[in-house]
């Protein structure tokens, strides 16, 4: 495989203009000055569109073409045209038909180097060519290449892949579900880590001095920092929010988390994803703080332009990661996580959130030794659109103990319910655990689903299970080997005008807990540690261990779910 890059630079010139100047595979160049079309106001009432459109798709409330798509395809096509105009425009057309000429095997790069800030900080991803109805980002890698001195060389790695991941949240600032969040990541790589080709290992806190040590422990490969950012106007740097040592914000700049990871030269990728978005403020957080990452040395940074749902990032994760561990360039990997996305979510814009800072001119931060990962790639299963099949292992039938003696007359007694409200996820990203190693045990699980409050046989309970959120916890400890009955009724939507009961929905769902069972049906699991299971409408079995019995909805992405699954608990000994 083999880059022809366009390269594209944005300066500032005299006057209010600016001065583009293109550079084809081919060697042709051209130049111009030209004033920006949009500014002020004018500008703000784009950016502001630009919000709206991916809070409403993300939100799964519209359909293709309605107008806030529209708003996207014409900030995305007013881009275009400005950086493309005149001689411009047939370098562009040269080099997409240079590139399909040559073959498959070579790729058309789009370049981006925009040096003025006010620039630098549009959404140059969704670059719209309204003559093809097409989204540059989609169709080939676009990397923004800031100014660096040295270039780098990319390293050899014996697979796992390492991956130091951390989630801060502290108290002073919108609280993180750190267990959610760390699921979102593990869901994304799980077929990679049961493969053997990525690992991930958390920082055990949320301060610098918990980071500091964690870093220091082995040479890490890529780090990934799920939490909140901002701009320090003061400094004029970016940030990310540590917890401190009382427990509010400690604010660690860009410049220091550099001085932190710079060091370490196993270390190529960083990925941010910072739970706001850059509202009221043309300067993105995390886009002052990549630059000052690459200028301490990181190969390449990731950075999340705008907020992210959970559904985008895990099917960005999963694409992102398995392509790079593959050893396949890095803007390679994110073209088809954007790819990925839309695929998966045709109505969502968020494919235009990721922003890719790159200082290889291969985009090859990482070369796998072996070739154990080429051989699992060539006999993964794919689907009809190109994606990886998650592994799915063979069950063996479980073995149901005799029928139990008739339960005790049912109460009307309610159970507890806990709603939460549902909401947009705080990026990123990222995630649950890996399909297989949940897949292994799920029918194993059918035996031991404990059940009552206090142990004592012939007690019977009503929970509810809101289905806007992951787990339920029934309050009721379990005795291993007492028999447990679930009766299931309700009715809940995990989509715009889908609803099921607890069975679930008739199709398998790439964003299940449970891939091998329906979407959205009900399950459990003792203990907040155990492995899920399907309950579905009703189960029953004896209880094979002991601990606190949970219910839950077998989606991952479960805050913008509504209604409710009414579930009666019965126990005998």
């Amino acid at each position: 495989m083999r880059y022809l890059d366009l390269n594209v630079e944005v300066t500032a010139a005299e006057g209010r203009g600016y001065r583009v100047e293109v550079t084809s595979p081919s060697g042709g160049e051209c130049a111009a000055t030209l004033p920006f079309p949009l500014h002020g106001h004018a500008l703000e009432r784009r950016l502001q569109g630009l919000r709206l459109a991916l809070l409403s798709s993300a939100a799964n409330v519209r359909r293709l073409t309605m107008p806030d798509e529209r708003l996207v395809q014409e900030l995305g096509a007013d881009l275009f045209d400005w950086l493309f105009a005149g001689d411009a425009r047939t370098l562009f057309d040269s080099s997409r038909q240079q590139a399909a000429r040559e073959g498959t095997d070579e790729w058309l790069r789009l370049v981006l180097r925009v040096r003025p800030p006010e620039l630098a900080a549009l959404p140059w991803e969704f670059l719209y060519d309204s003559r093809r109805d097409d989204y540059l980002s989609l169709s080939n890698p676009l990397v923004r290449y800031p100014e660096v001195l040295e270039p780098i060389r990319p390293l050899a790695v014996a697979p796992p892949l390492r991956i130091l991941g951390m989630v801060a949240r502290p108290s002073d600032r919108n609280e993180l579900d750190v267990d959610l969040e760390k699921r979102w990541l593990l869901q994304a790589v799980g077929d990679l880590t049961a493969d053997g080709r990525v690992s991930v290992t958390w920082v055990p806190g949320q301060t610098w001095r918990e980071l500091r040590r964690a870093v220091n422990q082995q040479q890490w490969h890529v780090f990934h920092f799920i939490g909140h950012g901002g701009f320090d106007t003061e400094n004029g740097e970016g940030f990310i929010a540590l917890g401190g040592e009382d427990g509010g914000t400690y604010r660690l700049t860009a410049s220091k988390l550099g001085q932190l990871l710079g060091p370490h030269h196993s270390l190529r990728l960083v990925l941010l994803n910072s739970c706001e978005s850059a509202q009221g403020d043309h300067r993105e957080p995390f886009t002052s703080t990549a630059t000052v990452l690459m200028r301490r040395g990181i190969p390449a940074v990731l950075a999340m332009q705008y907020e992210i749902s959970d559904r985008a990032a895990i099917e960005f994760a999963r694409a992102f990661y398995e392509t790079v561990a593959d050893g396949l360039p890095v803007d390679l990997a994110v073209r088809d996580a954007r790819l990925a996305m839309t695929l998966a979510r045709p109505t969502s814009m968020e494919w235009g959130t990721p922003v890719l800072y790159l200082r290889s001119s291969s985009g090859q931060i990482f070369v796998p030794t072996g070739d154990g990962h080429r051989q699992e790639r060539a006999v993964r299963p794919r689907g009809p659109d190109g994606a990886s099949r998650p592994h799915q292992p063979t069950h063996r039938p479980v073995q149901r103990p005799p029928s139990p003696p008739p339960p005790a007359p049912p109460s009307d007694r309610p159970g507890p319910t806990r709603r939460t409200p549902p909401g947009r996820r705080r990026p990123l990203v990222v995630l649950a655990v890996a399909a297989a190693a949940i897949l292994a045990v799920v029918l194993a699980g059918l035996l031991g689903l404990p059940l009552l409050r206090d142990g004592s046989a012939g007690a019977r309970l009503v929970v509810t299970v809101p289905a806007n959120q992951q787990w339920t916890n029934s309050g009721v400890d379990l005795r291993q080997g007492q028999w447990i009955r679930l009766t299931a009724r309700g009715e809940i939507s995990s989509a715009p005008g889908v609803r099921n009961g607890p069975d679930g929905s008739r199709d398998q769902h790439a964003l299940s807990l449970l891939p091998a069972e329906r979407h959205a049906a009900l399950i459990a699991k003792v203990g907040a540690s155990g492995v899920p299971f399907l309950v579905g409408r009703g189960t029953s079995g004896r209880a094979d261990s002991a601990g606190r019995l949970y219910l839950g909805v077998n989606d991952l992405a479960v805050r913008d779910n509504s209604g409710y699954y009414q579930v009666e608990l019965a126990v005998t000994d």
